[in-house]
């Protein structure tokens, strides 16, 4: 049933049984960082896994660009520049310090290069996206303290 449902949305490799699919990538990440990450780390990443991830990949295909890494220099781009929308939107609403923003551009700059280079871990980007910028956002937050 699943396969006839959902089927032409799914990769190759996820119809396979190679991989699991996107959505239970996305389900496992989500249940790590919940579980371990505060509230505003855990809404972030997974907002920038929602937006930033589909403004690549939109973007990417839409327009032709030389390659960076294993994408698109300009899907990378949109990547970047609408993660740090998500991360000022982000930390507009939980009221961040200062700290959430500088540590975020750089974990988002993390989070940019697994996109662009998903052989690098050899994971699926619904899972190394989210876990990826959360892990390195509650670093910071624990080697500094600095709560956001």
């Amino acid at each position: 049933y699943f396969e006839r449902i959902f089927g032409p949305i799914l990769r190759e490799k996820e119809t396979t049984g190679e991989s699991l699919c996107g959505a239970s990538w996305t389900f496992i990440s989500a249940s790590i960082i919940f579980f371990i990450c505060t509230e505003e780390i855990a809404v972030t990443s997974f907002a920038i896994l929602a937006i930033s991830d589909a403004c690549a990949a939109i973007i990417g295909k839409s327009f032709v660009s030389k390659p960076f890494f294993e994408k698109s220099t300009i899907g990378t781009a949109a990547f970047y520049i609408s993660g740090l929308l998500v991360l000022f939107v982000c930390g507009g609403m939980f009221h961040s310090r200062l700290w959430f923003y500088l540590f975020g551009f750089f974990a988002l700059f993390c989070a940019t290069i697994l996109e662009a280079r998903p052989s690098f871990l050899n994971l699926d980007d619904n899972f190394s996206i989210p876990v990826s910028f959360a892990l390195e956002m509650s670093f910071f937050d624990v080697m500094w303290n600095y709560n956001y």
